[in-house]
C-alpha cells in the first residue's frame, strides 16, 4: 500500500531544475557551474503533490517558475540580514542562499506562504509521519550532495518515494537514464541521506 500526498503520482506536479532561467545564465557563463538549483525545485515538487497553488502570477502573459522566484528569494540581499539570524557563522553573501537547509522556512512563508520546519533526522519513520499527515519532506543526499522530494512511502517495502529535481542524477544506479518523477530508495541506500529534513506544509 502506498501512502502519500493528495498528487503525489500526478505526473503535473513534477517540476526539473534544469530548465529554469537561473540555470541557464550559470550555463551559458561558465558551462560548469550550473545544477544548483535542486533545493528550490525540490519544494515546489512536495507543494504542487501536496495540492498547494505554486504558480507565481504577473499582470502580463510572463508566469516565472516557482522555483526561479524561490532561488530568487535565496539570493536576494535584501534578506541578507533575516538568513544572518537564521543561520549564525555563514555570511549570506558567500553562499547559495539555496544551499542552506536552515532558512527554507522563512523563504516557504514569505514566497508561498506555507509553513516549514527544519529538523535534524531523516529516519524512516520520521519521514513517513510528516507524509501521513499530509506534509513533504525536503531531505538532502550526501553523494552526491543533492535535495530531493519524498512525496509518497511504500509501507510493505520500506521504501521512500521521491521526485529528483535533476532526471539525471546517476544515484540511485537503478533510476540511471529514468524519469526524476516518483522515484524510490529502501534499506540500505537510506544511508545515504543527511542527518536532517524539511517539513512542508
Amino acid at each position: 500500500m502506498v501512502v502519500g500526498l493528495v498528487r503525489w503520482d500526478d505526473p503535473n506536479t513534477y517540476y526539473s531544475q534544469t530548465n529554469n532561467p537561473t540555470e541557464e545564465i550559470l550555463r551559458k557563463e561558465d558551462g560548469e557551474g550550473f545544477l544548483v538549483a535542486c533545493g528550490p525545485t525540490a519544494v515546489v515538487n512536495c507543494l504542487a503533490a501536496a495540492g498547494h497553488k505554486v504558480t507565481v502570477e504577473c499582470p502580463g502573459r510572463y508566469y516565472p517558475q516557482p522555483e526561479e522566484v524561490l532561488f530568487d528569494w535565496f539570493n536576494d540581499p535584501r534578506n541578507y540580514k533575516m538568513l544572518e539570524k537564521i543561520r549564525k557563522g555563514i555570511d549570506p553573501e558567500d553562499w547559495f542562499g539555496n544551499e542552506i537547509a536552515q532558512y527554507y522556512p522563512a523563504a516557504l512563508l514569505d514566497v508561498f506562504g506555507v509553513p516549514a520546519h527544519f529538523e535534524w533526522g531523516a529516519k524512516y519513520k520520521d519521514v513517513t509521519k510528516a507524509i501521513k499527515n499530509r506534509r513533504g519532506v525536503m531531505l538532502c543526499l550526501k553523494n552526491p550532495g543533492h535535495f530531493i522530494a519524498v512525496v509518497a512511502y511504500k509501507e510493505l517495502e520500506q521504501a521512500l518515494i521521491y521526485n529528483d529535481p535533476w532526471p539525471g542524477n546517476p544515484w540511485p544506479a537503478k533510476w540511471r537514464g529514468k524519469s526524476g518523477f516518483n522515484r524510490s530508495i529502501a534499506g540500505p541506500e537510506l544511508e545515504n541521506l543527511k542527518p536532517y529534513r524539511i517539513e512542508i506544509g
